[in-house]
């Protein structure tokens, strides 16, 4: 494949993903985005997918039915400390009957403050981490000193949110729009697709068909 038909394999994949709809929907930032991931997903084929932060799961069982749809073998982790009447942190029921029912042979909800769960995964075994928070300098920090390091050579990161530019102009990234997510290629070996869009300039033609 040429180097001149990479970004072109991204737009077809994009355009398949343009169609997809989340079966799960509800108030969610996010919801007109939720393509973008299947999308990601599509180009990726990740095996291990991490999501912090997912509030009532809209954009973490999106990442479950993509992978499902497409029939990828993959682990997935959707976290968050979701305080019950007492303020005590607890999954609601509801969505961990939702898990089990769709996607018990691929998903773990955990309880737990997404900011301080990173020392419980292995060294580089993370392909897709899914930030679906608000961001901060510390939770940036964080992202770049102790997430970046457990990510595979086809590593992928991607946030919810503005992001200090100088982040932006030090690591290769793809944004969808000038508010939607961020997607920061953090591996040494992402998809060919991704690194050849990341490389064009914003206001080109391929990435702004994509």
């Amino acid at each position: 494949m040429l180097d001149d038909d990479l970004p072109h394999v991204a737009l077809k994949a994009a355009e398949a993903a343009a169609t997809w709809r989340p079966h799960l929907s509800g108030p969610y930032a996010g919801l007109e985005n939720l393509p973008f991931l299947a999308w990601l997903v599509g180009l990726q084929k990740p095996r291990q997918m991490i999501a912090l932060g997912i509030g009532e799961g809209v954009g973490y069982f999106a990442l479950c039915q993509v992978t499902a749809e497409t029939g990828l073998t993959a682990d997935l982790f959707g976290i968050d400390n979701w305080p019950d009447d007492r303020g005590l942190p607890r999954i609601p029921e509801e969505m961990q009957h939702y898990n089990a029912t769709h996607y018990a042979g691929c998903s773990r909800l955990v309880c737990a403050d997404p900011r301080s769960v990173v020392n419980i995964f292995d060294m580089e075994e993370i392909d897709l981490l899914f930030v679906d928070m608000d961001l901060d300098t510390d939770l940036i920090g964080m992202l770049v000193d102790s997430w970046a390091p457990l990510m595979q050579e086809r590593g992928v990161i991607v946030l919810r949110g503005s992001l200090d530019p100088e982040i932006l102009t030090a690591q290769p990234h793809l944004r969808l729009g000038e508010d939607g997510p961020i997607m920061l290629l953090v591996g040494e070996a992402v998809p060919v697709e991704l690194a050849a869009l990341a490389a064009l300039p914003a206001d080109s033609p391929a990435w702004q068909a994509v």
